[in-house]
This record gives structure tokens, C-alpha cells and sequence, in this order.
């Protein structure tokens, strides 16, 4: 058994937060190519009960926030429109066509400070994305993300600026799907920074 494996049975077993391993040797005994890194992952503590999203002592500024998005498919079971992206239940999920570009902004109405992103996916992750803040006149990126590969599997991506971005919106550009039969699907997308001013 992986160390991956094992870390979603002990949080199946304690149904609880965890941290997930990723990065590790697969069970074919093969070293990784990047470093281990630590990613959050937030799970429902029984059945039925809503999973508590992880914020670090900031305001999720996402949370109920105007999302809109390229596309929307709701042909199967679980698959939802954009405003699950920021309901703060990470067991409803939005999915787009079964293509790639696609992408998503999300709109504060004021301008905010934020320090940080986490994506919570489906198994229909991006293996290439960007994000990129508003300005007055334009768009200005502030990530980037790119995998060769991937497992098709659920994982939390976790950005940390390494300057506060002050802006009023904030695009994703999803560029390439881990399946290219499929689109993308995201249960949650967390968008962090210290409570707004009213």
C-alpha cells in the first residue's frame, strides 16, 4: 500500500481533516520527479455533515461570491453549475463541457487583498492552468501551474502570492484537461485574504 493510500484510509477511518502526501513513490517502488509537498484536503466529519473548508485565519472572499464561467454541463449525476464553485460545500461541484479552454472569474464587487488560492478538484483536474488578476485596464497573471501529466484523481492545489494581490477579480484559465475526452470539474475554489473593510 502507498503512502497515498494509506493516508485516505486513515482519514476515512478518523473522518477528519488530513493532510494528504503527494509527490511520494508510487507502489511500484519508482522515486518521484518533484518534491513531496503537503496538501490540505477537508472531508466531512460524518456522513450527511457539510466538510469545514480550511481558511488559515483569513476570510474566504470567494465564498458566495458573482461567479461566471465558459460553459456549464449537467448531463451526469453530481455535475453542477457555476455558483458551486464558491457554496462552501465541498460535496457540490461545477463542470464544464467536455472541452478544453475553459474558464472561470470570479467577481468581489470591490476591490480585495488576497493572499492566497486553494482549488479543490474532481477527477477532472487541469493539467495546465493560470490565474490572473484584474486591473484597470487588463488582466495581470499572477500563476501558473503545469504538469506534463497526471493522474485523473481528486487533489487540492494550494497558491500562496508571494505579494498580496489587490484586485477585484480573479480569472482562471483552465488550458489542458487530465482526460481529453473531458472537461473540468471543481467542487470548491477558495479564494484568501484578510476580512474586507465594509
Amino acid at each position: 500500500m502507498n503512502v497515498r493510500t494509506l493516508a485516505g484510509w486513515l482519514c476515512l477511518l478518523a473522518g477528519c481533516t488530513v493532510w494528504m502526501l503527494s509527490g511520494c513513490t508510487d507502489e511500484s517502488g519508482s522515486k518521484p520527479e518533484e518534491k513531496a509537498a503537503m496538501v490540505p484536503v477537508a472531508l466531512p466529519l460524518e456522513s450527511g455533515t457539510p466538510p469545514v473548508l480550511l481558511t488559515d485565519g483569513l476570510t474566504n472572499l470567494a465564498l458566495r461570491a458573482t461567479v461566471v464561467v465558459s460553459s456549464t454541463a449537467t448531463n451526469y449525476p453530481g455535475e453542477g453549475p457555476a455558483q458551486n464553485l464558491v457554496d462552501g460545500d465541498l460535496t457540490s461541484r461545477w463542470s464544464s463541457l467536455y472541452q478544453a479552454p475553459q474558464n472561470i472569474m470570479v467577481d468581489f464587487g470591490k476591490p480585495v487583498t488576497v493572499r492566497a488560492v486553494r482549488l479543490h478538484w474532481e477527477a477532472a483536474s487541469a493539467t495546465s492552468y493560470a490565474i490572473a488578476a484584474a486591473t484597470e485596464t487588463t488582466w495581470k497573471p499572477v500563476h501558473s501551474y503545469f504538469k506534463s501529466e497526471d493522474k485523473p484523481q481528486p487533489r487540492v492545489d494550494t497558491v500562496s502570492f508571494r505579494e498580496d494581490v489587490v484586485t477585484s477579480r480573479l480569472k482562471f484559465e483552465l488550458q489542458r484537461n487530465v482526460n481529453p475526452e473531458w472537461g473540468f470539474s471543481l467542487y470548491e475554489i477558495e479564494i484568501l485574504g484578510p476580512t474586507p473593510v465594509p
